[in-house]
């Protein structure tokens, strides 16, 4: 038989242990940090857990190739033919260049050359290169470069210079480059998972942006925290996107402001980056934090 109810009024101090038999519930208000023992074996669905999702955009350089026409090597003696391998919407790095036999050279075709430059018949990104005798279809002739860096809108040109028609091959010449602003890790447009929410219940409390190096003149990035999944769609839970913009210090922390933050088991949350602005230098080194808690049940 369950004993009497006993009610204990004012306030009583337990010098030691103090052990219930029954179930003891006190006001959460009460309870605080320093009353729970670091070895205290609390139930984890009673806690709340700090997660943080960090993004950081690191665009790294992308090895890109692009060639000339096919030469015919035999073309006649001096006679040159030009072309026009590409034109950079972006600086450019050149990391190689080479001259690819598409069939087999027959003869003595080391009096023909090919050389590559920013004019007509220039040799500013490799100096003239002989074809080499006897080489194999699929073959490669090394290109020394003497300067790789390319500009904006500044031609690659190829100028092949031919031999006397008593000899036989062709080729082309091929060039591997990398978009210099990549390595700055440029900021550009994505749209990027980032977390799955686990717990029963959660809610967002937190997100923060920067960027190593800011945009300047009128270039801006914007980042949104969306939720939701591929079959209901996403929805922003920002008031306004997070913008950062020429006003903006290098590694200054913006705030976003949240205007939904819960979120529930099975919540897809995802960035959407956006640059916009016509003049002047994108931001690199973008970096954005997001703060949740969860509870498990």
């Amino acid at each position: 038989m369950p004993g009497p109810t006993s009610i204990i009024a004012n306030d009583h101090v337990f010098q030691g242990n103090c052990a219930f038999t029954g179930t003891a519930s006190f006001p959460n208000a009460t309870i605080t940090n320093a009353n729970v023992k670091s070895a205290a074996d609390v139930d984890y669905s009673k806690l709340q857990h700090l997660h943080l999702f960090r993004y950081a955009q690191m665009t790294r350089p992308t090895v890109q190739r692009a060639k000339s026409r096919v030469f015919n090597i035999d073309n006649g003696a001096a006679t040159t033919i030009d072309d026009t391998v590409l034109v950079p919407k972006r600086p450019i790095t050149i990391r190689n260049a080479h001259i690819i036999y598409t069939t087999e050279t027959a003869g003595t075709v080391a009096g023909a050359n090919a050389k590559i430059g920013v004019t007509i018949g220039g040799a500013e990104i490799v100096a003239a290169t002989a074809y080499a005798n006897g080489a194999t279809v699929g073959a490669k002739t090394a290109m020394t470069l003497v300067d790789p860096a390319v500009a904006i809108d500044e031609p690659v040109l190829v100028r092949h210079t031919g031999i006397a028609a008593t000899a036989a091959g062709e080729a082309y010449v091929e060039i591997e480059y990398t978009e210099d602003d990549a390595e700055d890790n440029r900021a550009h447009d994505a749209t990027v998972p980032l977390a799955i929410a686990m717990g029963a219940t959660g809610t967002l409390f937190a997100i923060e942006a920067f960027v190593e190096t800011p945009p300047t003149t009128s270039r801006t990035v914007t980042i949104d925290l969306q939720k939701g999944d591929e079959d209901t769609g996403f929805v922003s839970v920002l008031s306004a996107a997070i913008e950062i913009d020429a006003t903006v210090a290098a590694r200054e922390i913006v705030v976003g402001s949240i205007a939904d933050n819960a979120i529930v088991a099975g919540d897809l949350l995802r960035l959407v980056i956006a640059i916009g602005g016509a003049a002047g230098e994108h931001a690199c080194g973008l970096n954005v934090t997001v703060r949740a808690m969860e509870k498990p049940v």
